[in-house]
């Protein structure tokens, strides 16, 4: 047997290289999945303040779980998970929602992957709702980034377009005036240059205003591109942790891992 590390295992070591600063989110040993059966296996993952962090993976690898215990709209099986410095308990089924609400109150927004917005509620709504206590400045800020939604605040999110519709999530997200920001599939369902507009904009929200943005995402090497760093899932694990730069400039390490060869 070789001594040479793996192409993913390189990755991995070089990225624990970096500089690292104290994380917003961070997940020990996480293992998650649904009513006790593990999907998710004792994954560990860290968000810092100003940078954006991809979580790739073929489908099936269980990004959308990871999102979803780490919300607390699923209850965490085992492991530590620590948000805005609080380590959050180990909660059972009954307190989802309490810890869902909690940690949304702490500055955690999830963005999920069908929007959840009310279609029959207009995007001024949405963000009214969204802002504590009517928070004018909150909302303005939210908006402030997206132009295109600002001609189309008083349209009911049912008559808005796929890419306004994600606009309006994100936007409602930021109402709340997150320190973290987790989006799951920014893309789905976008034109591409739809695609090309949104991510870019996550960038400059991330460095605008300081706020750490885990992102799941299909359309990988715009994902990358838009990243500093990024982890692979593969069947629940992680397999590959690496700067965006390390990835972008390596796919076949990439690739064998979407391939399940990592």
């Amino acid at each position: 047997m070789s001594d040479q590390p793996s192409e993913a295992g390189a990755l991995t070591s070089a990225v624990a290289q970096l500089p690292r600063r104290e994380p917003l989110l961070s997940v020990r040993g996480l293992t998650a999945g649904y009513n006790d059966v593990e999907v998710v296996h004792g994954i560990d993952l860290d968000v810092c303040a100003g940078e954006v962090v991809a979580l790739l993976g073929p489908n099936g690898a269980g990004k959308t779980t990871t999102l979803s215990t780490i919300a607390g709209l699923l209850p965490r099986i085992g492991g530590d998970c620590t948000i805005l410095g609080e380590v959050q308990p180990l909660n059972g089924k009954r307190k989802v929602v309490a810890t869902a609400l909690g940690l949304r109150a702490r500055g955690l927004a999830y963005v999920p992957e069908d929007r959840a917005l009310f279609f029959g509620l207009t995007a001024r709504q949405h963000l009214k709702l969204a802002a504590a206590r009517r928070d004018t400045d909150a909302i303005e800020a939210a908006v402030a980034p997206f132009p295109a939604l600002r001609a189309i605040l008083d349209r009911k999110a049912g008559l808005m377009s796929g890419g306004e519709q994600q606009m309006l999530a994100v936007a409602r997200a930021l109402a709340a005036r997150p320190k973290v920001i987790m989006i799951d599939e920014l893309s789905l369902g976008l034109a591409p240059i739809v695609v090309e507009q949104l991510l870019p904009l996550m960038r400059n929200i991330c460095q605008d205003q300081g706020v750490g943005v885990l992102l799941v995402e299909q359309h990988v090497n715009a994902a990358l591109s838009t990243a500093d760093r990024a982890y692979v899932m593969v069947r629940g694990a992680i397999s590959i942790n690496a700067s965006a730069a390390e990835l972008l400039a390596d796919s076949t390490a990439l690739s064998n891992a979407y391939l399940g060869e990592a």
